[in-house]
């Protein structure tokens, strides 16, 4: 498996789209802290197809919104 993990606060749609032109995989993790929140999760799973892994502190919560928007 090949590709990057970035913390949140890096996140933006290039990013997300270059990794996945390059053929590689994006992982994110998110700070302890409680703030995941839709909108989070929105930019979470949309942003240039949405991010592949996703390493949360609240994983239900987190597949529910994802398929919600699949």
């Amino acid at each position: 498996m090949d590709g990057i993990n970035v913390q949140y606060k890096y996140l933006t749609e290039e990013i997300v789209k270059k990794v996945h032109d390059d053929k590689k995989y994006i992982g994110l993790w998110c700070p302890m802290g409680g703030w995941e929140s839709p909108e989070m999760m929105a930019k979470v799973f949309t942003h240039g197809g949405g991010v592949d892994f996703f390493f949360s502190n609240s994983p239900v919560e987190a597949m529910l919104y994802r398929d919600s928007i699949q």
